[in-house]
C-alpha cells in the first residue's frame, strides 16, 4: 500500500511541476513578444513622438509595421566589397531633422555599435529596391533592405 501512495504522490508532484513549467513557458513567451514589439515602438516614439505614433497607428498601421521591422531588422552596416564600388559614397551621415544636420561617419559607427542604435533618427528609409551607401574612410557600407524584404520578416 505504501508503494501505491508513493507512486500517486510522485505522479501528483510531476503533474504540478509540469503545470508550473508550462505556465513559466507561457509567461516567458509573452514577455519576449511584448518587449520585442515594444522595442520597435519605442524607437518610433523616440523619433516621431507619442502623438504622431498614435495618429499613424490609427491611420496607417502598415507604416508602423514597416517602420518597426526596418528599425529592428532592415538596416545593416556590412563590410565593403568590390561589388559596392559603384554606389554613392557618404562623407557624412544625414540626420532626420528639419535643420538638415549631419553626423560624422565616426560618430555614426559609434552609435551603430553602441547596442541601442535607432536607424530612424537618420534620413534613410527603405524603398522599392535595396539601398547601399559606401562610408568614406572605412571598409563598411550601409545596406538598407527593400520594403518587400522588410515586410516579409
Amino acid at each position: 500500500m505504501s508503494t501505491l501512495n508513493y507512486s500517486v504522490d510522485c505522479a501528483i508532484t510531476i503533474s504540478l511541476l509540469m503545470k508550473k513549467l508550462y505556465t513559466l513557458c507561457v509567461i516567458l513567451t509573452c514577455t519576449f513578444s511584448i518587449f520585442g514589439q515594444a522595442d520597435g515602438t519605442s524607437m518610433i516614439k523616440s523619433v516621431y513622438g507619442e502623438n504622431h505614433y498614435n495618429e499613424m497607428s490609427s491611420t496607417n498601421p502598415g507604416q508602423i509595421e514597416l517602420m518597426e521591422n526596418y528599425a529592428l531588422h532592415g538596416f545593416h552596416v556590412v563590410p565593403k566589397d568590390d561589388k559596392y564600388n559603384m554606389f554613392s559614397e557618404l562623407t557624412e551621415i544625414p540626420l532626420r531633422s528639419k535643420l538638415n544636420s549631419t553626423e560624422s561617419i565616426q560618430a555614426f559607427l559609434q552609435a551603430y555599435n553602441s547596442g541601442n542604435f535607432n536607424p530612424l533618427i537618420y534620413a534613410f528609409f527603405p524603398g522599392e529596391e535595396i539601398q547601399i551607401f559606401r562610408l568614406q574612410g572605412s571598409d563598411l557600407v550601409i545596406l538598407i533592405d527593400s520594403q518587400a524584404t522588410i515586410l516579409a520578416q
